[in-house]
């Protein structure tokens, strides 16, 4: 009996296929590094490939979730749903890409926020290829800074930049629909003396407790912000004078109870040629004559 064998050389071969599994080990790390998953998808069969770090991403074990589009779909927020699927949709019938931002619901209820983009494979067929990352947290940090840039630090209401922003949209508003709103400007009396004989904590306390007593009282439409210092303002969309007149003494009552008094001012603006400067400054005056007339009253200009 006679034996004939042929001995090949695969060295090279195996060399290539470890090169590739490394290269497949590296990809993995720096997807899940930087939270991006990728996905391949064939319309015409509904096969969908995902990478681990998007299984990762969906809280979904790989062998136990179909990778299809409508698992896909099935995770996104509902309210971004159709959104997205408008989009994708878009992409294929133009042969283009797509990019958006969309939630996504996880199995453990938790809500994440996902940057997805997609694009055609040109040549005629229905595939699409596409990255998922997870942004939560940096959105989350985003979302905290705009915060912190448009909100008092010690009171938690509005700067007084955003305030003047606010104002200036509902008097755009007036401009274009008709109708009125009011202003108005209040400050501490005789706040350097709590200052002065309580120290910067008792002055917090009282700068505090009016923020709590204004979002307390006022209606959820209404624009409450600490201009500075011991200055505070609020908006009333949709007020007219004596509506703002009464709300303000109304507000005179609630805050003297707290132990401490103020001076409002009162400002109204109606339909077209107004802006926040010019509004926020009669009630700015007002608020100074309702002090000098003897402090604790309502002054409106």
């Amino acid at each position: 009996m006679r034996l004939f064998g042929v001995a090949r050389d695969v060295t090279e071969l195996t060399e290539m296929r470890a090169a590739l599994q490394a290269r497949s080990e590296q990809l993995d790390i720096a997807q899940s590094l930087a939270r991006l998953g990728s996905w391949e998808w064939d319309a015409a069969t509904d096969v969908v490939a995902w990478s681990d770090e998007l299984f990762r991403i969906f809280g979904l074990d790989r062998d136990n979730a179909p990778a299809t589009f409508e698992t896909y779909l099935s995770a996104v927020h509902p309210d971004d749903r159709e959104r997205l699927k408008a989009a994708v949709g878009a992409a294929q019938e133009t042969m283009s890409s797509f990019e958006l931002q969309h939630r996504i619901i996880r199995g453990d209820g938790e809500e994440r926020t996902l940057d997805c983009r997609g694009s055609a494979v040109p040549g005629g067929s229905r595939r699409m290829v596409g990255v998922c990352q997870d942004v939560t947290e940096q959105q989350r940090r985003e979302d905290d800074l705009r915060h912190r840039a448009d909100h008092d630090a010690l009171t938690g209401l509005l700067a007084r930049h955003r305030f003047e922003r606010e104002v200036d949209r509902q008097l755009g508003l007036n401009a274009r629909y008709g109708g009125s709103c009011a202003t108005l400007v209040m400050d501490v009396d005789g706040f350097k003396q709590v200052n002065d004989t309580g120290g910067h904590s008792a002055g917090d306390l009282v700068l505090t407790g009016l923020a709590d007593v204004l979002t307390g009282r006022l209606r959820e439409t209404d624009v409450t912000a600490r201009l500075g210092g011991d200055e505070f303002a609020v908006l009333l969309p949709s007020a007219n004078g004596e509506q703002a007149a009464q709300l303000a003494g109304s507000l005179l009552d609630a805050i003297r109870d707290t132990g401490v008094t103020v001076s409002i001012g009162v400002a109204v603006a109606e339909g077209d040629g107004h802006d926040a400067n010019e509004i926020t400054g009669r009630a700015d005056i007002a608020m100074y004559e309702a002090k000098k007339s003897g402090r604790d009253r309502v002054a409106s200009s």
